[in-house]
């Protein structure tokens, strides 16, 4: 990854089946990321996430200033080419 870079973040719960269908399509896809588990779905970073996506679905993949929410927008992600 260049040195200018940064790497996508993905934020989610651990136990969350979605959570973990992104992590293992990010993996299979070689997308180096930096996974944030938010703690539980009320915590503060639960809330700021929120405010950066416009709601409360989970997972959310954070890269370039682009979000994205959900694991149908996360798979088109991993089937963009990156």
């Amino acid at each position: 990854m260049d040195g200018n870079a940064m790497e996508p973040v993905l934020f989610g719960l651990k136990n969350h089946g979605d959570t973990s269908k992104a992590i293992t399509m990010l993996s299979d896809a070689k997308v180096q990321h930096i996974y944030r588990d938010l703690g539980y779905a009320e915590s503060a970073m639960s809330a700021a996430l929120e405010t950066l996506s416009g709601g409360s679905e989970l997972p959310v993949l954070i890269h370039k200033g682009v979000t994205y929410v959900g694991i149908e927008s996360i798979r088109g992600y991993c089937g963009s080419g990156l």
